[in-house]
C-alpha cells in the first residue's frame, strides 16, 4: 500500500514536470519572432539566389537576384547581385547576353570589386556571344548580311579589348 502510494506520488510528480515543461516550451515558440532587419532579408535573399545558382536552377537563381537587385538596390552587396545574374543570365539555356553586358558594365566599373577580373571575362563572352548571333542573323537573312557583319565585327572588337584588360 505505501509503495503504492509512493508510485502515484512519483507519477503525479513526473506528470506535473511535463506539463510545466511543455507549458514552457509552448509559450517559448509562441512568442513573436523578432522582425528581421532589411540587411538580414538582404542576405538572406542573396544567399538563396546564390544556392539556387550553385545547384544549377538557373530560373529561381535569375529570379531572386532581380528580387534582390529590386528591393535591396542600395546594400553593399549588389555588385555580387549584378554579377551572379549575370552568369545566371550566360549559363541559362536560353541565353540572354543583351542582359548579361547590362549587368556586367556597372560590375567593371568598380575597381575594388573582389570579382572584377572573372566580370570582364564574362563580359567579354557576352560581347563574343552577341557578335555570334550577328553573324547568325546574317545566315538567316541574306539581304541584310553586310549588316550584321559589321554588327558581329563590332561586338568581337569590343571582345578583344575586353579580353586584353582580363590579362593585364
Amino acid at each position: 500500500m505505501v509503495d503504492q502510494i509512493r508510485l502515484q506520488r512519483r507519477s503525479l510528480s513526473s506528470l506535473l514536470t511535463w506539463g510545466l515543461l511543455l507549458t514552457l516550451a509552448g509559450s517559448a515558440t509562441a512568442q513573436p519572432a523578432t522582425p528581421l532587419k532589411p540587411e538580414e532579408m538582404a542576405v538572406q535573399v542573396l544567399n538563396a539566389a546564390n544556392r539556387a545558382y550553385n545547384e544549377k536552377q538557373f530560373a529561381p537563381a535569375t529570379e531572386r537576384y532581380r528580387e534582390y537587385l529590386k528591393t535591396f538596390g542600395n546594400q553593399k552587396d549588389v555588385n555580387f547581385a549584378r554579377y551572379g545574374l549575370a552568369l545566371c543570365l550566360l549559363e541559362a539555356p536560353q541565353k540572354d547576353f543583351k542582359g548579361a553586358i547590362e549587368n556586367l558594365n556597372p560590375v567593371i566599373g568598380v575597381q575594388d570589386f573582389v570579382e572584377r577580373p572573372m566580370a570582364l571575362y564574362y563580359l567579354a563572352l557576352a560581347h563574343r556571344g552577341l557578335g555570334h548571333e550577328s553573324l547568325a542573323l546574317g545566315i538567316a537573312k541574306p539581304p541584310e548580311a553586310a549588316q550584321h557583319r559589321a554588327t558581329a565585327n563590332q561586338q568581337f572588337t569590343i571582345d578583344k579589348f575586353l579580353f586584353f584588360l582580363y590579362f593585364q
